[in-house]
């Protein structure tokens, strides 16, 4: 989801509804003789509209689940999503006074932090990743195929060998297929090696190593060597892919489970705070 135009109705907004909850305690800390308390009417107003915030953040998973559900359109959801999880985190402070507290109320505040920096980390990835995405990849394919396109590409690659009709000398031909079985061909798997991740990291390095051969081996074996330089700069592209779809989707590990857990030991100490 990237921050854009349409946002700025919810960044005036959140921004307002912001100002006048920071103008709202300023008033109440200034007449309260004992200073800010969560236990106050403004200390559990602020306490539940985080929480209030908490529930409706996690509900979030559950609106992706049913897009085909009329609740308002996923994209609306993901806007007040960010921007309400932005506003919980003075909604906190105010509710605790501004102290980081101590037991369960500091283990909230770390976990408050956690989840919003996880989830400010999360916006970056949207933003950059897919724009880096299209800079190293020429030819995007489809995450759930990558595993199959390197086969396909494994089996171009063994091809391209057993069609070289060359005429070249028999320690020629060795030192190709030596080259072929024992670096490029464990490239061009799911897999590889850590070994050939380093020979043909960039696409630099697969030029000067296909260069190198080209210079060692005969003129007639060039265009094999050509064609597997291009299938294994492919293999390296899908790579790249592999790699920034990772990072785009899996800090979701993180963010999720500690969102849920935040809500739930919220919960937890809102019944331990009226209770006792």
């Amino acid at each position: 989801m990237l921050i854009d135009r349409k946002q700025a109705k919810w960044a005036v907004t959140i921004g307002a509804v912001a100002l006048i909850a920071i103008l709202a305690y300023v008033i109440y800390a200034w007449r309260s003789a004992n200073g800010p308390s969560g236990g106050s009417t403004m200390g559990i107003i602020f306490g539940a509209a985080a929480a209030g915030i908490f529930g409706f953040e996690c509900l979030l998973s559950l609106r992706k689940r049913f897009r085909a559900s009329k609740a308002g359109r996923v994209q609306t959801w993901l806007r007040a999503h960010l921007w309400l999880g932005l506003l919980s985190f003075p909604l906190i402070l105010m509710h605790s006074g501004f102290r980081w507290g101590s037991g369960l109320a500091a283990w909230l505040m770390w976990l408050v932090t956690i989840v919003l920096v996880s989830g400010a980390a999360g916006v970056a990835f949207q933003i950059y990743l897919p724009r880096r995405m299209k800079e190293l990849v020429q030819t995007e394919t489809i995450f759930e195929q990558i595993p199959h396109v390197i086969g396909v590409l494994r089996d171009q690659a063994d091809e391209c060998i057993k069609l070289s009709k060359i005429e070249i000398a028999p320690d020629a031909k060795d030192v190709l297929y030596t080259h072929y079985l024992q670096n490029v061909r464990p490239y061009l798997t799911d897999r590889p090696p850590s070994s050939t991740l380093k020979r043909f990291g960039t696409r630099e390095l697969i030029q000067v190593y296909f260069g190198n051969l080209c210079t060692a081996m005969p003129l007639p074996v060039h265009g094999t060597l050509n064609d597997l330089e291009q299938i294994c700069e492919e293999r390296r592209q899908i790579g790249e892919q592999r790699r920034l779809n990772h990072w785009l989707h899996n800090w979701l590990l993180i963010h999720v489970p500690l969102s849920f857990a935040l809500l739930l030991l919220t919960v937890v100490h809102a019944v331990l705070s009226l209770r006792y």
